[in-house]
């Protein structure tokens, strides 16, 4: 009966061990990561919009070198939001576009943001304002100028 006491505390301390050894090795490269601030910070994008006009879906690292850089994606169906068509022919069309991909890239490169980008080392973060099929309306893209 002592046997099987031992050994259950032999193996409980060496669970015990690994555990403790994955924890004070896994965290750095978590402590590094900044997904889930990002994260926050898109659906908070989000909630400042209009109630149920935006949807923060993913953030993505696209690349770490030559820059560190980050994609949020966001989902609406609203029409105002939307990308006039025949941009490439029609100069109202162009104009529209462009002044609604500026109050997307107003709303969505905040002082918040750069904050956190100065703050993570990040270069880059894009904003992709995408209708629900998947297509981009409008994209914003917001450096680290520190």
């Amino acid at each position: 009966m002592g046997e099987k006491i031992q050994k259950k505390r032999g193996m409980r301390f060496v669970v015990r061990n690994c555990l403790a050894f994955l924890i004070v090795f896994s965290f750095p490269a978590f402590a590094d990561d900044p997904t889930l601030e990002l994260e926050a910070y898109g659906k908070g994008v989000a909630a400042s919009a209009q109630e149920g006009v935006l949807h923060m879906t993913s953030v993505v690292k696209t690349l770490e070198k030559p820059v560190r850089a980050y994609l949020i994606t966001f989902e609406t169906d609203n029409d105002a939001l939307m990308s006039v068509p025949n941009a490439s022919e029609n100069r109202a069309a162009r104009l529209a576009n462009q002044g609604k991909t500026l109050v997307w890239e107003t709303n969505f490169c905040s002082e918040k943001l750069e904050r956190i980008m100065v703050r993570e080392g990040i270069d880059m973060v894009s904003g992709d304002l995408q209708d629900t099929s998947g297509d981009t309306q409008s994209l914003a893209s917001c450096f680290n100028d520190k």
